[in-house]
């Protein structure tokens, strides 16, 4: 086999590829062994007939596809690999020649992995973010945790802000009750503003049993069209108010949500954790920061398909993620009023930027050499042995079988490109500004 390699652009490449006709002759003998136990000709068992009577059956040119198919994949991928090129789809083929008698041509045209400039990525300039923690943000922590085991009971008085509260209610615009626009025993968190605005303030100070009027206007933006800009008047009834109770803190407490004795020690395991949790939000930021620096040196072209494939990917995870919702894409885009085309464009450039960061991370990666080593992989997949209690020996077959193993592999490296990328920075101390300063306050 020999082959001939011209580069059109940027990105793709067209092979000229060239099998010999010795190769032919023994690919076409296997393609009619391969046809003959697929074809029944009478008076003879099946696979048995000879090669012209399969010939006089079917013809010569099922044949010599098949011929073709046999061959194209194995000389396709030898020329790929001499040559190390990275396809990011399949080849676009067209046979040139082929015949029993003669070598077998065929060109495959592919899209190949962007190879990108980078800037000087050693040595970027990161800024550290030094945090001291407080008693006032353990205590706050503190806080969140009895927030998280409060309980939501019944009360007597007025609504307030964070109350659920249950109601009925029926709208109308200029007189006339609207679709979508009643509900029965519908609980409503005030303060959550998953209404029309104005519609929950309205609320306030009236207590379980009440029916109140309330008067609001729909915004110039509101999903249904017919609704937009509207005066609406919402005749409710409020059958129930709950108001989050938090528990005490006790030592009974303590042992119950954590593994401190009292609350001393809770207090102080509670100032661990934080610590710890702050440790990871400086290194989490240094790493973004890297990968924002990386973007900023790179220059590359990313083919239409790379983005594409990112955005399907993209749009499985969003479909995920509503199902566990009980929704579908389709739903959610007929609830929002939009397309699947608007939603595509809306994730193309997230998508430009994702992919973008893939390639410039794998670039270093392979310039420094960086490898994902079976010790990396076992690491990993022990990890997801312990959380599953199943044997790492099945979960690394099982990653081989789903072909989520060199999702494995490519994941290790770019991380390792990051760690890389931070560990060759130059760090600096964060000085906040005084404009940083009053947009945080």
């Amino acid at each position: 086999m020999n082959y001939e390699v011209k580069r059109e652009g940027k990105n793709q490449a067209e092979l000229t590829i060239t099998v010999e006709k010795e190769t032919v002759l023994k690919s076409m003998n296997q393609a009619y062994l391969k046809l003959v136990k697929e074809v029944t000709i009478p008076g003879f068992r099946k696979g048995k007939a000879p090669r012209f009577v399969l010939e006089q059956k079917i013809g010569k040119a099922p044949i010599i596809e098949e011929a073709a198919e046999i061959m194209m994949s194995p000389a396709y991928a030898e020329a790929i690999t001499t040559e190390g090129l990275e396809p990011v789809d399949r080849p676009e083929v067209e046979i040139v020649s082929i015949g029993e008698e003669e070598d077998f041509i065929f060109k495959a045209t592919v899209t190949l992995r962007p190879e990108p400039e980078l800037g000087e990525y050693k040595g970027l300039e990161l800024k550290k973010r030094e945090v001291t923690l407080t008693d006032e943000d353990v205590e706050n922590e503190i806080n969140r945790i009895l927030d998280r085991h409060a309980k939501m009971v019944v009360v007597d008085d007025g609504v307030q802000d964070e109350d659920m509260v249950q109601i009925s209610y029926k709208g109308y615009v200029d007189g006339e009750a609207f679709e979508g626009g009643s509900a029965e025993k519908y609980s409503l968190g005030i303060g959550s503003n998953t209404f029309i605005p104005g519609f929950e303030d309205q609320l306030k100070g009236h207590k379980a049993g009440e029916d109140v009027e309330v008067n609001v206007t729909f915004p110039e933006d509101y999903h249904a069209e017919n609704l937009q800009g509207k005066d609406a008047k919402f005749d409710v009834h409020i059958s129930e108010v709950r108001r989050k109770e938090l528990p005490e803190l006790t030592d009974d407490f303590v042992k119950m949500v954590s593994s401190a004795e009292n609350i001393a020690d809770f207090r102080e395991t509670t100032k661990q954790r934080l610590e710890e949790s702050t440790a990871r939000q400086i290194d989490d930021d240094l790493r973004n920061q890297a990968v924002d620096a990386l973007l900023d040196i790179t220059d590359v072209e990313i083919p239409e398909i790379m983005i594409n494939d990112k955005i399907d990917s993209f749009m499985e995870d969003m479909n995920s993620r509503l199902s566990q919702q009980g929704l579908s894409l389709e739903r959610y885009v007929e609830f929002t009023g939009k397309t699947m085309k608007d939603l595509r464009e809306e994730s193309r450039p997230n998508a430009e930027r994702a992919v973008k960061t893939e390639v410039a991370l794998m670039e270093v990666a392979k310039r420094e050499n960086l490898e994902a080593t079976e010790v990396d992989i076992d690491a990993e997949c022990t990890k997801v042995a312990m959380m599953t209690n199943t044997e790492l020996d099945v979960i690394k077959d099982r990653l081989m079988k789903t072909g989520q193993y060199s999702v494995l592999v490519f994941t290790i490296l770019v991380k390792k490109a990051i760690d890389f990328l931070v560990d060759n920075a130059k760090i600096v101390p964060y000085k906040e500004d005084a404009e940083q300063a009053e947009d945080k306050e």
